[in-house]
């Protein structure tokens, strides 16, 4: 059985990028956890990324390095990615209800403020990267650490909230139509709220969405 750093390796669960994402066992606890193994020797900011504890963000339980590479490793979430399951919706024909888009943009939002005030503002925000616990609860993986950028987590978590909505990912700086030509049973302050975020001709389109400001209590 391959072994990384004395973690036992399972399967491939997923490549990108960046690197390998590796289902492995903790021998020490028997638990299963996902280990990413990366392209590049350094992770930036691992010291900021080991403090986020967070029920939304999924824990980070130690950073190292072999010889050429480093790697994370993660808690294991069982429950599938976000993007999964929007296809798995569209694959019906039916998307996400209201209160359950909600309830999964108040709880990411939670956890984006939350990291942006330990420093951490994620770039890397997309329904490939929530992923769901055994319970159903959502969970930021894969974060990068880009301090001070917190339009483009904006605009990450407007697309994202779009995609969650109508069951398209609308592509960085594309215009797209507005959330209420594609369904009308959502909150109107909702709708706003992403319209407004995907405006890129606006120049206060951030304006009603700083983080910490409770951007979704207002659109629920």
């Amino acid at each position: 059985m391959q072994a990384i750093s004395g973690y036992e390796i399972d399967e491939v669960l997923g490549e990108g990028p960046r690197g390998i994402v590796y289902k492995a066992r903790d021998p020490k606890s028997g638990n299963r956890v996902a280990l990413k193994l990366f392209h590049t020797l350094e992770i930036a900011d691992a010291g900021s990324l080991l403090q986020l504890t967070h029920p939304h963000i999924a824990t980070l339980y130690e950073i190292g390095r072999t010889e050429s590479q480093s790697f994370a490793v993660v808690e294991y979430l069982s429950g599938g990615a976000l993007k999964d399951h929007i296809r798995s919706m569209q694959s019906v024909g039916d998307v996400f209800p209201p209160e359950q888009i909600l309830d999964y943009a108040q709880k990411i939002a939670d956890a984006l403020i939350y990291a942006a005030d330990h420093g951490v503002s994620n770039s890397n925000l997309k329904s490939e990267n929530v992923m769901f616990s055994e319970d159903g609860a959502p969970k930021l993986t894969d974060l990068i650490s880009t301090p001070g950028e917190s339009s483009v987590t904006l605009d990450a978590f407007a697309r994202l909230l779009y995609e969650m909505a109508t069951g398209k990912a609308p592509l960085p700086d594309i215009a797209v139509p507005p959330v209420e030509t594609h369904r009308a049973d959502l909150p109107s302050a909702f709708v706003l709220l992403v319209n407004q975020l995907l405006s890129r001709d606006r120049p206060d389109r951030y304006a009603a969405a700083r983080f910490g400001d409770g951007p979704v209590d207002r659109a629920s």
